[in-house]
């Protein structure tokens, strides 16, 4: 997998900024994810999802659910 590791920190470093900067949630569906993000799969749980629906994901968004998380609030 190519390595993303400088847009990961940046991602995750916007995200915080994101949070601090709206305190409020004002910004549109703030409100509702409040800028939090479940926790990051494990690789055994990305192989599993591959080989269960047949699939490769992009190495870019394996990387995101990796090592940020993998989807949020709603």
């Amino acid at each position: 997998m190519t390595n993303y590791i400088p847009q990961i920190h940046r991602i995750k470093k916007k995200l915080q900024q994101a949070k601090e900067l709206d305190e409020l949630y004002k910004v549109f569906g703030a409100g509702n994810h409040r800028y939090e993000i479940n926790p990051p799969v494990t690789p055994s749980d990305m192989d599993a999802f591959e080989t269960n629906y047949g699939v490769q994901l992009p190495d870019c968004y394996k990387s995101f659910l990796l090592k940020i998380g993998n989807g949020g609030r709603s």
